[in-house]
């Protein structure tokens, strides 16, 4: 058997034959798929686009059609090509996994599960449909359904690093850290250029506190990928840039060629870290082309924000739902410090930011307090049934003191607040993994900030004395044990030294803040936003008094 010539020779033999049958639809496929072989993405679809023009039932042309167009970032164009090409070849399972991996590009979550679906009943071992199912189910918030379809990836392929790099993804998003470490361990084992991997994998050991190698990760996935800014924007929680990192961020700015809006934003708040405060119109950039793509509605949230404050509050009586505390406020006020504080206490299970009040609530006019609460319990108990106690560090939980005083009486608050000015600086100069729409407009940040800070003077009258204890974060910073001492008694617990000592305890933190809770307490961020002066002045206005405000 002669062997088969290589691509650039496949070019001259077929470009050869076309001439001679410049009508043949087979040779025009065949010259596209050497091309593509060869990285010449534009000559290829010439001659894909041919073939199928020739031919309209070749189901293999117009797939390869819809290839070249996906990998050119065309993926609406590409997706029609793949379903001009599953309507010829419906039991193909290559061409439903691919059109379900352009659906999956084009943000359609549900469509592109089920081609990815079907690929695999026509195939149930197409590694590559099942990793992608895997990713789709991820991408939908179905982290605890994407880890069976990928450990089957895994077992088919044990070589494959991008089975074993989802895999780790969902177990992280189920809240399974060490079994996650393994799985991002052996994608980069499989293949340690992968840096993707190597940024997951940077990410998780930030979440548990291993910082040193965490920045190994994220370094090499910033080497290994220069030009994917989320690798530099979580390389920039760990330190500072070096000054050749910040020449890479800005000549990647100057030439940001090929970038879309949401890796644009992450290099806006890359180079904003970088610059500290001469890198501000990168902040408020980054926060543009985020805001541009949030549906948040300022009328519709302020409103219910005001609604609340409207509704009667009965307080139940009695010790029902003492397992709960809930630490609450705005985002970037402490509440990550707090809970790291309780949590290193040996009774206690800091259970992070947790769902369960927002699904259960619904309408908070329509909701019966008692069942609330024993749903609610129910829940949290699950997450450690041996625990005294079990925080729910949720900030937005605020929304439902009153709800929380009737259902679950037993259970005590704590509101944590911090000077306004730097609270909203340190939301705008934050990328939020999820959530918090208000929070990349300063004018908007400052009226959502004026309605949560009403709503929290209304709880301070309405509900009953010892239910809700208030911290100031500058305080706690400037007399730890006096009021770590004080947030204990207030949750019925003993003192214990080894919550002065929070930052040493190995627990995941998934928070903007998992680096700050692994540092003795420091003053290092308070009056941070004096540095801004009129920059801010968007949000000083929507602040009003709240501004100025410090004491409560």
């Amino acid at each position: 058997m002669s062997p088969r010539p290589s691509p650039a020779a496949a070019v001259e033999l077929l470009r050869a034959e076309l001439r001679a049958r410049p009508g043949n639809a087979a040779l025009h496929n065949d010259l596209g798929a050497a091309l593509h072989a060869l990285g010449r993405l534009d000559e290829a679809f010439g001659h894909f686009a041919r073939a199928a023009e020739l031919r309209p039932d070749f189901a293999v042309a117009h797939n390869n059609v819809g290839s070249v167009l996906l990998a050119r970032g065309e993926a609406r164009a590409a997706a029609r090509a793949f379903e001009r090409a599953v309507a010829l070849a419906p039991a193909s399972p290559e061409l439903h996994y691919n059109l379900g991996n352009a659906l999956a590009v084009l943000g359609d979550g549900e469509a592109a599960l089920a081609r990815l679906n079907h690929a695999i009943r026509l195939n149930p071992n197409h590694v590559g449909a099942l990793v992608n199912l895997g990713s789709a189910l991820i991408a939908l918030g179905r982290p605890e359904d994407a880890v069976a379809p990928l450990r089957q990836a895994v077992a088919l392929r044990p070589g494959h690093a991008g089975a074993h790099n989802n895999l780790g993804s969902a177990l992280q998003a189920i809240g399974q850290p060490e079994a996650a470490a393994q799985a991002f361990a052996a994608a980069i084992a499989a293949q340690p250029d992968n840096a993707a991997a190597q940024a997951n994998y940077g990410t998780l050991l930030l979440e548990l506190g291993e910082l040193a190698a965490a920045e190994r990760c994220l370094v090499r996935a910033a080497t290994l990928g220069p030009r994917q800014p989320a690798y530099w924007r979580a390389l920039g929680q760990l330190r500072r840039f070096t000054a050749a990192e910040r020449a890479t961020l800005e000549a990647l700015a100057a030439a940001p060629d090929g970038l879309d809006d949401d890796q644009m934003a992450d290099l806006h708040f890359a180079l904003a870290k970088a610059l500290g405060e001469a890198g501000f119109d990168h902040l408020r950039q980054g926060n543009r082309l985020i805001r541009a793509q949030l549906a948040y509605d300022e009328a519709a949230t302020l409103a219910e924000l005001a609604s609340i404050a409207a509704l009667p509050v009965a307080p139940g009586e009695g010790a029902f739902g003492e397992q709960a505390l809930f630490v609450f406020g705005m985002p970037r006020s402490g509440t990550s410090l707090v809970e790291q504080i309780l949590a290193s206490h040996p009774a206690v299970f800091g259970a992070g930011e947790l769902p369960n009040l927002d699904r259960l609530v619904g309408d908070p006019a329509a909701v019966e307090p008692k069942r609330l609460g024993r749903d609610y319990l129910a829940r949290l108990r699950a997450l450690a049934p041996d625990a005294a106690r079990i925080v729910d560090k949720t900030p937005a939980n605020f929304r439902f003191a009153g709800l929380i005083a009737a259902g679950l009486p037993g259970a005590r608050m704590i509101h944590i607040h911090r000077q306004p000015l730097d609270t909203c600086l340190s939301c705008f100069a934050t990328r939020f993994a999820a959530g918090q729409a208000f929070s990349y407009d300063l004018a908007e940040l400052g009226r959502y900030y004026r309605a949560y800070g009403a709503l929290m003077a209304h709880w301070r009258r309405a509900l009953p004395a010892g239910r809700l204890l208030e911290v100031e974060y500058e305080a706690l910073v400037d007399d730890p044990e006096g009021h770590i001492r004080r947030i204990l008694a207030h949750c019925g617990l003993d003192w214990a030294p080894a919550c002065l000592d929070f930052h040493q305890n190995p627990r995941a933190v998934r928070t903007a803040s998992a680096a700050q809770v692994r540092r003795p307490i420091n003053r290092d961020s308070i009056g941070r936003a004096k540095a801004y002066g009129d920059l801010l002045q968007p949000l000083i206005e929507a602040l009003g008094p709240e501004a100025v405000h410090r004491r409560l």
